[in-house]
Parts: C-alpha cells; structure tokens; sequence
C-alpha cells in the first residue's frame, strides 16, 4: 500500500492561511481496503479514482467513484471509501477560503484537473510560492468551480441495525439474487414489515434496491475491465439484454459506452 502525506512537512495544513496554498492531494494505490481518509476542517474534497473503482459512505448512502466520474465532498461531512479490489485513488483537498461551493454530489472529472492534480501528487501540494505551481493553482480553481454535475452511481444505505446487516449481506451476494423473503427472515420480520421499513429507511422498495445494487456491482466490474456480458453476469442478471436495458434506464447510458470510458481514461 503506498500512500502520501496529506501537506508538505514544512507546516500543518490551515484553511485559513492563504500563504500555504489551496490544494493538498492524497494519492493511494491499494485494495481492496476501507478506510477513513484525513478530514482536516476546513477542507472539502473532490474524491477521485484514475483506475478501478471506490465506492464512498456518508450520511447514510454509497456513492460510486469511477474514472471520470468523481465525488464532491463538502468541509465537515464526514466519510469513508471502500476500494474495490486494485485501485488506484486520489483525492483533493481544497481549502474553504479558494471559494469553491458546492453541493454533496457526483461530477464529471475533466481530463485538465485529472493532469493538474498529478503534478500535485509529487510533492503532496501545489506551491503557490513556485510560479509554475501558482499558475496551475488559479486553472485548477477554474476547473473546479466548472465541474459539471452528473447523475450519481448512488445506493442508500438503511440506518436500523438489522435491516443494514441484511442490506450489507445482501451486496455480498448478488450472484446469488437473494429473495425478499430470505431477507425478511434474516432481518427477524415479517415480510409486510421488512418491505414497509426497508422502503422508509432507502427510499426504494427491496427489489428495486436490490436492482439499483446489481448496477452498481456492475459498474464496478465495467471500471476494473470487465466485458459487459461478464459485469452483467456477475451482478446477477440472467440475460443481456436485461442487463442492458436496466442499466440504460437508470444511468442514461450503456454499459458499453461506460466500460469504452473508463479503458480510455486509464490508459
């Protein structure tokens, strides 16, 4: 596992003092692994992945991370990444006072701020001190106050302790296309109990969750070089066709294309 500091040992990290700069950068190649990055306040982040895939834990939900897909982090919201198998993970941190604002939420990673924040990988920084470096700075500040919007790869999570051991379970096996049933019985409910809790604490009803989580699992398997027949095999679809369609209608877009971006961004 190899990891960076989260600023230069010259001085700790302050979103206050403008002298030290407006973005740290945390590079880590590793998986699969959870952890809890560093949360310095006064720090958002911008959450990234230049190859496999990572999936992101607040407040109650799971937020997908592919390349060209990021995650917008606001300061003070608290989180944890899942990286799913080999990954290799970057993740920004932008100090409050550069005046980006924005909102908890997926965005479209331009391939300027992807090149910009690798020069900040080598040292942990950019130094607004070195010309060069202030010149990316203010770009890069540019870049993310544009970041476009995306519709999220996104799965609430349930908060009540039995029904999220039985969702957690249930992400586990997915090839196994588990039963509302088998859930209800693993959660000690009644079928018409489950359905009705489960529904209130996600938002979606058990089987639509359950396909919600297959496309997510198939997402994952397009970011680590799947086929699409593989992915959608592997996350319990038992046609192509199926799979395609589902996948169209939740994300506006085919598994192909999404499996043709993320080979080309990691090349």
């Amino acid at each position: 596992m190899n990891g960076r500091r989260l600023a230069p040992a010259r001085h700790a990290p302050s979103p206050t003092r403008q002298s030290d700069g407006p973005i740290r950068v945390f590079a880590l190649n590793a998986g699969p692994l959870r952890f809890a990055p560093p949360q310095p306040a006064g720090w958002s982040h911008l959450v990234s992945v230049r190859s496999g895939a990572a999936s992101v834990r607040s407040a109650g939900a799971l937020a997908l991370v592919v390349p060209g897909r990021a995650l917008w982090v606001p300061a003070g919201t608290e989180y944890a990444i899942d990286l799913h198998g080999p990954c290799d993970l970057r993740i920004a941190y932008v100090a409050t006072w550069f005046g980006v604002e924005r909102a908890y939420g997926s965005v479209a990673m331009p391939a300027l701020l992807v090149e910009i924040l690798e020069r900040a990988v080598i040292s942990g920084y950019l130094d607004p001190d070195e010309p060069r470096d202030a010149r990316l700075i203010a770009v890069a500040g540019d870049e993310l106050r544009a970041l476009c919007e995306i519709a999220g790869v996104a799965l609430r999570m349930p908060r009540e302790a039995p029904l999220l051991a039985v969702a957690e379970r249930a992400l586990l096996a997915l090839e196994e296309r588990p039963t509302i049933a088998a859930l209800a019985a693993a959660a000690a409910m009644s079928l018409r109990t489950f359905e009705r809790h489960f529904a209130n604490e996600t938002g979606l009803a058990p089987r639509a969750w359950l396909r919600r989580a297959r496309l997510v699992a198939a997402t994952v398997a397009l970011a680590r070089g799947a086929s699409v027949t593989e992915a959608g095999l592997a996350s319990g679809y038992a046609s192509l066709s199926a799979f395609v369609a589902a996948y169209r209608s939740v994300f506006l877009t085919t598994p192909g294309s999404a499996a043709r971006t993320a080979r080309a961004l990691t090349r």
